[in-house]
């Protein structure tokens, strides 16, 4: 076990941290911001939670509660498992390393699980705690409940990460098509994109559907036999369910007992199953498949040409961006389903008619507000996705090439900027194409379309000037590097407290519509001068200054 302790620190340490590391300190502070981030979606579930006891208890059903909160926490645990298992597990790039050391399978495999358990933990902050906490409100429950329930969510993420990591065992060790890493990563991430996509349509469309009196109350009969049913799925989770509604008695110990043997027998299947099939698995894994095509004189004049060094440094930054599954998955795909995910409650609706119809009215009635949340709107879709307030941190190990590169540091950060910008511009302009489509006035759009440089600048550049002076340069696999970068948080926040004082003004005072379009580039326009000085003055010292 030793071992073990040590193999958890060591992976900590070398960027499977919960906080981002500068060469100075490790800044602690940012835990605070992400748990104040998400308070109110934490606040909300908690009060729904609370509310469905008080509505359920009457009728005994208020166990429904409970199952509702397992369950969603163990879906999600083992939806997210699948791929912080595969990148933690496989892809990483301390496997290669730790496969040389004399340690066992179960020793690796163990102390993954936990780095692993450690970020499912915040998620089930999210989302099982204020069901727990709900729920003990509403039944005005006493310490041994809360007790109970501080146990339940230690052990119960173990049981979900468990079940998800053992087919990927079986997948990595028989599938010769997962061996290619790239291409794996690609397909499981699109697959599980759509997934999210679709998911998202059905509920859309159950929220819409309308429930008279006898039908709910035909429901709530129900609900309790099949969230029972549906527990099966997941070994443990009635168990728990009835130690914290019986935690006054006896029978809720034994429960309690229950679900902790559950748990632990689940666990041991998987490191069973990992001492069999772990090795032969991960070993050469580290690996990507590469067409080799040998080039002679006048094929290699052909596709040899010169180009401008912007337009060399911008293709390079978005064929890295393409290049690497994560990468473009958040930072690429991000931009297209966004625009998705704006379409998807209008044809939830079914009546796309109306919609268009209503959009279009609302627009005309409504131009100056409705450019100034298209203006609001691009500033967030160009944080969203990531690429500039991560394009220090991806450098990681390879920084010092832009130490030696010759081509001035505020240039290439500037050509990093812009390689952000047209991505994001792009998703834009599918935006107000879809915008069109639903009849809004022209003048709107194309004031829009011009805003929407300002906009993407200003956050780009607000993004890579917080990567300088914040970049996590020490990673052991490219997720790191934007799924773990709270950056892209602090981006977001930037955003919203430059856009809450550009906007205030036309909101305030409604001006017309050439008035708020003026006011909008002016004030953008003197932000970005202002940003891209930063840049000029400071970014060659911040990143010569970075180890």
């Amino acid at each position: 076990m030793d071992k073990v302790w040590t193999l958890i620190r060591v992976f900590f340490r070398s960027g499977n941290s919960l906080t981002i590391s500068s060469k100075k300190k490790n800044n602690y502070w940012l835990i605070p911001i992400l748990v104040i981030g998400f308070l109110p979606l934490s606040f909300q579930i908690g009060f729904s939670a609370f509310s469905m006891t008080l509505f359920l208890q009457p009728i005994g059903a208020q166990s429904t509660v409970l199952h509702s909160g397992l369950i969603s926490g163990a879906f999600v645990i083992f939806f997210f498992g699948l791929f912080y298992v595969l990148g933690v597990f496989y892809f990483s790039k301390d496997i290669e390393f730790i496969l040389t050391l004399p340690l066992k399978a179960w020793q690796i495999l163990s102390s993954k699980f936990v780095t692993v358990l450690v970020y499912e933990y915040l998620v089930m902050l999210v989302i099982l705690l204020p069901f727990l906490i709900g729920y003990g409100l509403g039944i005005a429950a006493g310490p041994i409940y809360a007790l109970y329930s501080a146990l339940i969510f230690l052990v119960m993420p173990i049981i979900p990460l468990s079940l998800a990591s053992m087919p990927i065992l079986v997948i990595m060790r028989f599938t010769g098509f997962a061996r290619n890493r790239d291409k794996f990563k690609y397909i499981t991430g699109i697959l599980a994109l759509f997934l999210g996509i679709g998911v998202s349509i059905g509920m859309q469309r159950f929220a819409m559907v309308t429930y008279d009196e006898t039908m709910i109350m035909e429901m709530l009969n129900g609900l309790t036999q099949t969230m029972e049913k549906i527990s099966i799925l997941i070994p443990g989770v009635n168990f728990a369910v009835k130690s914290l509604t019986e935690y006054n008695t006896w029978s809720g110990l034994l429960y309690l007992l229950l679900f902790f043997l559950s748990a632990g027998l689940i666990f041991l299947i998987f490191m069973a199953l990992g001492k069999l099939l772990y090795f032969k698995g991960v070993i050469g894994i580290n690996e990507s498949s590469a067409k080799r095509e040998k080039l002679d004189v006048e094929s290699l004049n052909k596709n040899v040409y010169r180009k401008s060094i912007m337009n060399s440094y911008v293709l390079k930054e978005i064929r890295l961006l393409i290049r690497t599954p994560i990468y473009f998955l958040i930072c690429v795909m991000g931009n297209f389903l966004i625009p998705i995910f704006f379409i998807i409650p209008m044809v939830a609706q079914g009546d796309l008619a109306s919609s268009i119809e209503s959009l279009s009215q609302m627009a005309s009635e409504y131009e100056n507000l409705f450019l100034v949340a298209i203006f609001a709107f691009t500033m967030f879709l160009s944080t969203a996705n990531a690429v500039t307030s991560t394009s220090i941190s991806r450098e990681g190990s390879n920084l010092f090439v832009m130490k030696y590169l010759p081509v001035p540091i505020e240039r290439q950060i500037r050509h990093k900027v812009m390689s952000g910008f047209w991505l994001s511009w792009f998703a834009m302009i599918l935006i107000l194409g879809f915008l069109a489509y639903f009849k809004v006035p022209w003048t709107v759009l194309l004031l829009a379309l011009i805003l929407s440089v300002n906009g993407i600048l200003m956050t780009s550049m607000t993004g890579i000037i917080i990567d300088m002076h914040n970049p996590k340069l020490t990673w052991d696999s490219e997720q790191a590097a934007v799924k773990q970068n709270f950056n892209v948080m602090l981006n977001m926040l930037a955003a919203l407290v430059a856009g809450g004082v550009v906007v205030v003004i036309p909101l305030v005072f409604r001006p017309s519509l050439v008035i708020t379009a003026v006011y909008l580039f002016v004030v953008s326009t003197g932000i970005n001068v202002l940003l891209n000085r930063y840049i000029q003055k400071y970014s060659t010292k911040l990143i010569m200054e970075m180890e």
